[in-house]
């Protein structure tokens, strides 16, 4: 994600940066059940992400090296990310009741637009929104957009 908003806008990639925490390393652990409080945890995986990236060269480094040696590679709390994105909206985009960012919202469908060009979404409340030229999914690992561009539609599983 971060190598692509560098591509696309080094401002939001900047905006994002600064809200996230570096991601150096990855390490998974785990403490036994009803082992005492003193005991040590044991280590069940440990992968030092930042040395990794900068060892591995060719585009890897290319895509996620900066000129001035930063990493990119971070890690961010999904709201503060969503805020981030909101953040960098047009002002249209956030206020516009038309245009606007749809919250609390479940998506169940989407479809091109009668008379107009454009994707109109499709609530599970019934209300619709739209025609839009592009339509981002920030819904989670199983995001609805993502199931519909895969296989055109939305089944429960994504919802």
């Amino acid at each position: 994600g971060m190598s692509v908003l560098r591509k696309i806008n080094p401002t939001l990639l900047r905006a994002v940066a600064d809200c996230a925490l570096p991601l150096k390393r990855i390490r998974s652990r785990t403490k036994p059940w009803g082992s005492s409080p003193s005991s040590p945890f044991s280590t069940l995986f440990e992968l030092p992400l930042e040395e990794a990236i900068r060892l591995e060269g060719g585009q890897v480094q290319e895509d996620l090296i900066t000129p001035d040696n930063e990493v990119l590679c971070y890690t961010i709390m999904r709201g503060t990310l969503q805020e981030a994105l909101y953040r960098a909206l047009p002002p249209k985009t956030r206020n516009n009741s038309k245009d606007r960012v749809q919250f609390g919202k479940t998506l169940v469908g989407l479809r091109g637009h009668d008379s107009e060009e454009g994707i109109v979404c499709e609530f599970e409340d019934g209300s619709t929104a739209g025609p839009f030229d592009l339509v981002v999914g920030c819904d989670g690992i199983k995001t609805a957009v993502r199931e519909y561009i895969d296989t055109g539609k939305i089944t429960k599983d994504a919802l």
